[in-house]
């Protein structure tokens, strides 16, 4: 299994067991935001090595947040 499958597989799994977890009323995760929370924990790298393994991975992300936005929830 390539990385790019591994994280496909992942976002899939986070978005099919999501909406079975109750969600706070002013909770505003996405999916894959909350799969890039999952995929950064499993990485086991700080921060900044992370965002910048990202793209490298996945390919440009256009719709990435800031780094700092990215950590700060």
């Amino acid at each position: 299994m390539t990385t790019h499958d591994f994280i496909t597989a992942l976002f899939c799994q986070v978005d099919d067991q999501l909406p079975a977890i109750p969600k706070h009323p002013e909770a505003h995760l996405c999916p894959a935001r909350s799969s890039l929370g999952v995929l950064h924990a499993l990485q086991r790298r700080g921060n900044r090595a992370f965002y910048r393994w990202l793209p490298e991975t996945i390919g440009p992300c256009s719709r990435l947040p800031e780094r700092t936005r990215l950590f700060a929830s």
